[in-house]
């Protein structure tokens, strides 16, 4: 692992440098070995770069001080080789010393693909909200952070009839479904809110910072969304979804999920009793 971690260094698309605590260079990749034309250990970053940002305002100073990354660092640079810091990421070596390693150069591009592929493993391929794992992921951090308990609401979504219109018109038309519910919950939501498809053709929408009343509206919302979606649609299956909503006082409130879940459930029970009902008494 250790042979892994030196190799992806070595061919960081940015020249990057590890130093010590007081800024010594101790290692550096082959990109900033060919910026700096000689050997870089032992000397410091400061002398590298020809830094000429004041010690106080030093962002390598104030990254091993907190201990927390700094990204996209303005500085005062000179010299031939002179580039901005892209990312400073702080970590302990083996003996519980605290090191740091600066990316700089022009990696802008490279951490921008990085995000994008970052951020589309977290993607639905079919309805473009986010999949499962980036729900769960995005839902416990909004939640983690927010500490000062505010109100939270949950909704869970489940497609009717999904199977018979599969097996009707084929799965395609099924996917055509799951993709316009998507879209939906997409377009109602707000910007903070969260939204992903955490089943086959069920739906999870997390809201931050919303009371009941707030997560009525969007219910009733969602309702007159997907109606203008089937007028929208008019030669295709018509789009009808069932909605548990879940509401906290508090935005740690663990059991929020399980709790739409649960009210899902129930308006589908409730939803099959009534049908169950008016074919018995077609019957009679």
């Amino acid at each position: 692992m250790e042979r892994v971690a030196s190799a992806a260094f070595e061919h960081l698309p940015a020249a990057s440098t590890v130093v010590d605590a007081q800024g010594r260079v101790l290692k550096a990749n082959a990109e900033a070995r060919r910026l700096a034309g000689k050997p870089l250990p032992g000397e410091t970053c400061r002398q590298f770069w020809r830094c000429r940002v004041e010690p106080g305002r030093c962002p390598l100073r104030r990254a091993l001080r907190l201990g927390r990354p700094v990204r996209r660092a303005k500085v005062a640079q000179g010299g031939p080789h002179a580039c901005a810091i892209e990312r400073i990421s702080v970590f302990r070596d083996e003996a519980g010393r605290r090191r740091a390693v600066i990316l700089t150069g022009p990696a802008t591009s490279y951490f921008k693909r990085l995000e994008s592929l970052r951020h589309e493993a977290r993607i639905d391929g079919l309805t473009r909200v986010l999949n499962r794992h980036g729900f769960d992921e995005l839902t416990a951090r909004a939640v983690h952070g927010d500490r000062r308990r505010r109100p939270a609401a949950f909704l869970m979504l489940d497609i009717d009839g999904l199977k018979k219109v599969n097996d009707r018109f084929g799965h395609e038309a099924g996917d055509g479904l799951i993709a316009r519910l998507g879209a939906v919950l997409a377009a109602c939501a707000r910007r903070e809110d969260v939204v992903g498809r955490v089943g086959g053709d069920e739906f999870a929408v997390y809201c931050a910072r919303t009371r009941h009343a707030d997560a009525r509206a969007l219910v009733r919302r969602i309702g007159r969304a997907i109606r203008d979606d089937n007028a929208a649609h008019d030669s295709e299956p018509a789009l009808s979804a069932q909605i548990g909503l879940a509401c906290s006082a508090g935005g740690r409130n663990g059991t929020l999920r399980a709790t739409a879940d649960r009210g899902l459930l129930r308006r589908k029970l409730a939803m099959r009793g009534s049908r169950l009902e008016r074919k018995v008494g077609g019957a009679l």
